[in-house]
């Protein structure tokens, strides 16, 4: 496999060279202004989503609280035990914010 060189030079024709820079005094800061401008709504955006898929997370955890305690209601019939098994789901979140109320109904 042969490997041909990339003539630089007929590339950079069209550049015109001030003074060793790559660009005129007109557009050298062209890029450091578009992007302190764009940078917070790009901010922005990220936040929101990584928001979203906390939110999302945060749901499939108490999601799988909830069938956690229903199940253990339902093998045991033990509510402490299914506060136990509640805690036990729950220890990523804040604890201190988590209010568990299990009000077993007795079926028909």
């Amino acid at each position: 496999m042969v490997l041909k060189s990339i003539n630089l030079k007929k590339y950079l024709k069209n550049i015109k060279w001030d003074s060793g820079k790559w660009c005129t005094a007109f557009d050298c800061g062209q890029a450091a202004v578009y992007f302190v401008l764009l940078f917070p709504l790009i901010l922005i955006i990220v936040q929101r989503y990584s928001h979203f898929g906390y939110t999302i997370y945060i749901k499939n955890i108490l999601e799988h609280t909830a069938s956690g305690g229903a199940r253990v209601i339902a093998t045991t019939d033990s509510v402490s035990l299914a506060q136990i098994q509640v805690y036990k789901i729950c220890s990523e979140l804040d604890i201190g914010n988590l209010g568990i109320m299990i009000n077993p109904s007795i079926g028909n």
